[in-house]
């Protein structure tokens, strides 16, 4: 018997998304000679702003305020200095405004020739630099600065041959520290910390750099005293953290990404991204509660290297692939001033930016995750669908009845990456009737399609 419908499109419009990241030129060059770290905006209102990514050599940093995001020039006020910075973790640069900020340095040559900690700091937007230092001890490395006014920050030493973390607070600015190491409950060893004002913050208990076991702190006195949140049992460490407020926090690790939305009292293990088990997750940066970007590394896993982005709070992902990036070039920090406007670092000096938050041309155009087209296959019982992929997502394709009854699955939650895919409806135990072909893409309807099946 043969079988015949009729749809409301005839085609498909192939759209494939081109990255929505630019690679811009690192005056240091690429290499280990040209690693960055940390990468900072901060507005000076409309469409003014200044950018800082903090460098791993010296005591300089690149800078722009180019409104293309480009045009990178190495400031250095103290070219004499030997030190270094970390680059992973990405934590060792701090802006309030744009006239305010602080760098943290390991004073040496190099991770094996650790002699102590200094900061620099500026008060008139980086035209000029003050120093001061934090230790002279052998061994310990600067790890970490944040301040969340003008006045108020901390700062974290580690020292690898010890195994001891040190945790200063200033109240004036940076000027003059105090050692609040041996408050009790604290503080996060490993050096890795996230305020969200003057008496809350978080800190990871420990970081990567230290041993298990690893887990999540807290405290609500300014950092004098942390209690115990979460106890980590995967066995692996972690990277970065970020709270957007008192209640929405982040936080990444080897492995693993990890939500809270009422301050740390619970934590659930994010699962559904898509990405392998042993994807690297080492920075990550969040608007608010839902719009939010991660850094992934999957190593001997090419294709899936880039950065992971969510608009709803991780209920779904999408891997914003990027092809200057390769499995051997992890993102190091990201920063976004709004949500279109951003930038990253990675491994060897690589400098990424956006603006349109890291969505790919096909993706801003047209904002459907996928097209579906159907086709007769003649004389014939099964009906061939088409449907189109911008990006690499979580798909589910289903048939339901005119009573909203689901009648067939043809996709159940797959992992598919970008392009085009046909599969083959069976409607040979389908009567006669109306029925609608639904494509559902990263948790989302991105298209549907009414058939009429007439026998």
């Amino acid at each position: 018997m043969r079988n015949f419908f009729k749809f409301l499109s005839m085609f498909c419009i192939a759209v494939f998304a081109q990255s929505g990241w630019e690679h811009q030129t690192n005056p240091l060059g690429y290499g280990e000679e040209a690693m960055i770290g940390k990468v900072e905006a901060v507005s000076s209102g409309g469409d003014v702003y200044e950018v800082w990514i903090s460098t791993s050599r010296g005591a300089g940093f690149l800078y722009t305020n180019s409104s293309s995001g480009g045009n990178w020039i190495l400031r250095n006020s103290f070219p004499n200095d030997t030190v270094w910075s970390l680059s992973d973790p990405s934590i060792t640069m701090c802006w309030v405004s744009p006239l305010r900020g602080w760098k943290i340095g390991t004073v040496g040559m190099g991770f094996e020739d650790a002699k102590g900690a200094v900061v620099y700091k500026t008060i008139d937007g980086g035209s000029n630099w003050d120093k001061v230092g934090l230790s002279n001890n052998p061994g310990d490395m600067g790890v970490q600065i944040q301040f969340v006014n003008n006045m108020v920050g901390w700062a974290s030493i580690f020292n690898p041959n010890s195994g001891m973390a040190t945790f200063l607070k200033s109240v004036d600015g940076g000027n003059n520290w105090v050692n609040i190491t041996q408050a009790g409950g604290g503080p996060p060893t490993g050096g890795i910390f996230y305020f969200v004002d003057e008496n809350n913050g978080w800190g990871v208990n420990n970081a990567h750099m230290a041993s298990p076991p690893y887990g999540i702190i807290r405290t609500t006195d300014g950092g004098w005293n942390w209690t115990n949140q979460y106890a980590d049992p995967s066995g692996t460490g972690f990277s970065a953290l970020q709270f957007v407020d008192l209640n929405n926090g982040w936080v990444v690790g080897e492995g693993k990404i990890l939500k809270t939305t009422d301050g740390g009292e619970n934590w659930t293990l994010i699962t559904n991204t898509g990405l392998p088990e042993n994807t690297q997750y080492r920075c990550l940066f969040f608007l608010d509660a839902n719009k939010g970007w991660i850094g992934a590394n999957a190593p001997g896993n090419p294709g899936w290297n880039g950065i992971l982005y969510t608009s709803n709070g991780g209920t779904s992902w999408e891997l914003q692939e990027i092809p200057f990036l390769s499995d051997t070039n992890p993102v190091f920090s990201i920063f976004f001033l709004d949500a279109e406007t951003g930038w990253f670092t990675a491994d060897l000096g690589i400098i990424g930016y956006t603006t349109t938050g890291g969505l790919g041309v096909g993706e801003v155009t047209n904002k459907k995750e996928g097209i579906l087209s159907l086709k007769q296959v003649p004389f014939g019982l099964n009906v061939e669908i088409s449907f189109c992929i911008l990006k690499r997502s979580q798909v589910n394709l289903k048939i339901y009845n005119l009573i909203g009854e689901e009648v067939e699955t043809i996709v159940n939650d797959e992992i598919l990456k970008e392009g085009v895919y046909n599969k083959l409806w069976d409607t040979k135990n389908l009567s006669s009737g109306i029925y609608f072909c639904r494509l559902e893409v990263g948790g989302f309807l991105a298209d549907i399609r009414k058939i009429v099946l007439v026998r």
